[in-house]
């Protein structure tokens, strides 16, 4: 993870290493995430999209 992620969920970036990526997208999106991932994966088609995240304490915000 990188500072400006960290910023983004109000953590100290040393306490993002190992934590998984899923942990701050919100539930409900986190299906969505990663078929649109694998999606990618298998034809290199990168298109852009929102996600919703979640920050430390749990509150949400969007990223693109």
């Amino acid at each position: 993870m990188n500072l400006t992620f960290a910023l983004m969920v109000n953590m100290e970036r040393s306490l993002l290493i190992k934590k998984q990526l899923s942990r701050f997208i919100e539930g409900n999106v986190q299906d969505i995430f990663y078929h649109h991932h694998r999606q990618v994966l298998k034809t290199k088609n990168r298109e852009g999209g929102e996600l919703k995240m979640l920050k430390k304490d749990d509150a949400q915000f969007h990223m693109q």
